[in-house]
């Protein structure tokens, strides 16, 4: 991994990763392109989420915890 960091502001303006592969070698790399303003409701899980989705927020944990093992059961026995 290579990161390029500005020293004064802390900002990572890039990364590349590289990674042998059986196919040969793979490289990935992002580069910072900007700053924008977003609204902050952008960033809200009904944004993120097909619509009527339930929301399970930290205040409901028992649905959180239900959810989580639901997943996780789904994740071994490989569906």
């Amino acid at each position: 991994a290579d990161l390029v960091i500005e020293t004064d502001t802390n900002l990572i303006r890039s990364l590349v990763l590289e990674r042998q592969l059986p196919a040969g070698p793979a490289k990935l790399m992002l580069t910072h392109v900007g700053n924008a303003v977003k609204d902050p409701s952008a960033y809200t899980a009904e944004g993120h989420i097909r619509a009527g989705a339930p929301v399970h927020y930290a205040t409901h944990l028992r649905a959180r915890r239900a959810m989580l093992f639901e997943q996780l059961k789904e994740i071994a026995n490989g569906q």
